[in-house]
């Protein structure tokens, strides 16, 4: 079965049930269910910080750290693609990174999951982004279908690192005190 994303008119209308739009500060406590369950599903509940002030800030503040789309089905909630910019040093372009997409269980399989992925990369390719990234866990099947579906290569040849926290900070701390300057003349 070949991708089809769904063709978008202007106000993101797929069908009469469904309509993907830019995530509004109203949206929070939506999304911020969505993100429990997708917690919850990928077993990462333990690792979930998240709380709807943060989010709101994070989406909707004074300097937006990422963006938000909705995926509503008869006007309900029912999924969220969660994207910010990135920035390619071998491309020499801005590319975008795809943090979350998540559909509630009960509107899976019909083709949302597909459609918010279309819309985001509808965004990246009208903003020139030289590239769309995401990361998926490895069991995941039906995710990593739907990226498959999508045309997405998988890069086998790059593993993920990260620093969180108390990480973070250590690691900071090793960066040694500037040398002194020296004076000239």
């Amino acid at each position: 079965m070949a991708f089809s994303p769904a063709t978008f008119g202007e106000e993101g209308n797929v069908s009469s049930r469904l309509k993907i739009e830019e995530a509004v500060p109203a949206d929070v406590s939506s999304i911020c269910t969505m993100v429990r369950d997708l917690a919850e599903y990928e077993g990462l509940v333990h690792t979930l910080a998240m709380t709807e002030e943060m989010l709101s800030e994070a989406l909707f503040g004074p300097n937006p750290a990422a963006r938000a789309l909705m995926a509503r089905f008869d006007h309900e909630a029912a999924g969220f693609a969660a994207y910010y910019y990135t920035f390619s040093t071998f491309t020499g372009r801005r590319g975008m990174w795809l943090e979350d997409l998540y559909v509630k269980r009960s509107f899976r399989r019909q083709g949302i999951g597909s459609s918010l992925l279309g819309r985001v990369a509808a965004i990246a390719h009208r903003e020139e982004c030289g590239r769309l990234e995401w990361s998926a866990l490895h069991w995941n099947e039906p995710a990593i279908r739907l990226y498959g579906r999508a045309g997405a290569k998988q890069l086998s040849e790059w593993d993920v690192y990260r620093l969180e926290g108390e990480e973070i900070a250590a690691a900071a701390r090793t960066v040694p005190a500037a040398a002194p300057r020296r004076r000239t003349g």
